[in-house]
């Protein structure tokens, strides 16, 4: 039955190939739900699909409401009338509004304060170089645990021997250069969608703080913590990097300021739509003109 579904979605071109996996994925969940009647009931009418719906093993709203997207978009393909299948999925959305609303009253009241962290950070520069350098770069780039595994290389340009090196030990490299920094990421969580990551870091005492205590060539997580690099950088950083993350959108959007975030939001390997979801931030149009 998928495989049919599948074939159908497939004619329009315009998807993706990751837009196609997504499909896949909410397809297997729909059968296991529905059973033997899947076919039927996505060729079903509108009131069967929503009956169905509200019948399933499930009291997620936002997993019903990309259910419903995904009948409505495989009945377009037929010009068959959508609409009830469109007021249905305005109910989920404003149960998840409500519920989405109530969880951030109770995440905002854990998140910690963004402002105290970058001080008590940089007050770590002279007694605690690593953990000053680890939580540094957290906080320019707003990056994941992964995205730190990294060798830091001084020579002037970066040779192939050096890019073998950390292909083979799946490292991104820092690159340290007279007037700045480059930290290269090709190994981090979103790789497959956003490819190389490439950013320049600017920070004088991040750079003069990292020469002084890491060779050309050396790691910043040690061998023995490779297996478990994100035990090292919790413990470095004390707070999660997602912790982080969430203090960091907090504290720029009580800012106002949008253009960060979506800075944030690129260094991160993240789409801005995916930001602005998980923590509230602004309407995604918002961002059109920074």
């Amino acid at each position: 039955m998928n495989n049919q579904v599948l074939d159908r979605l497939a004619l329009e071109k315009s998807w993706s190939r990751s837009t196609l996996a997504v499909y896949r994925s909410n397809l297997k969940t729909i059968t296991s739900l529905l059973g033997d009647n899947t076919q039927q009931i996505f060729n079903g009418g509108e009131k069967v699909i929503i009956d169905s719906i509200k019948e399933m093993d499930t009291k997620s709203s936002y997993v019903k409401s990309n259910f419903i997207n995904l009948f409505i978009i495989y009945r377009n393909l037929d010009d068959r009338s959508n609409v009830l299948l469109r007021k249905y999925r305005q109910e989920l959305g404003n149960n998840i509004t409500v519920i989405k609303k109530e969880n951030d009253k109770n995440k905002d009241k854990t998140i910690i304060d963004f402002t105290e962290y970058v001080n008590e950070t940089n007050k770590l520069i002279d007694n605690f170089p690593t953990k000053y350098i680890i939580r540094k770069l957290l906080i320019e780039l707003g990056c994941r645990n992964r995205d730190l595994n990294i060798m830091f290389v001084y020579d002037k340009k970066i040779n192939n021997e050096t890019r073998e090196k950390a292909i083979k030990d799946e490292l991104n490299i820092l690159h340290i250069r007279s007037k700045d920094m480059i930290l290269y990421r090709k190994f981090y969580k979103t790789a497959s969608t956003y490819g190389v990551l490439r950013n320049v870091i600017k920070d004088t005492k991040l750079k003069k703080t990292i020469k002084e205590n890491y060779n050309n060539g050396s790691r910043l997580i040690p061998l023995n913590y490779i297996d478990n690099f994100s035990r090292f950088i919790k413990r470095n950083s004390v707070v999660g990097e997602t912790d982080i993350f969430k203090a960091q959108i907090k504290y720029y959007k009580q800012k106002g300021d949008l253009k960060k975030i979506k800075e944030l939001s690129e260094s991160r390997g993240t789409s801005l739509q995916t930001v602005v979801e998980n923590y509230d931030v602004a309407s995604a149009d918002n961002y059109d003109s920074v």
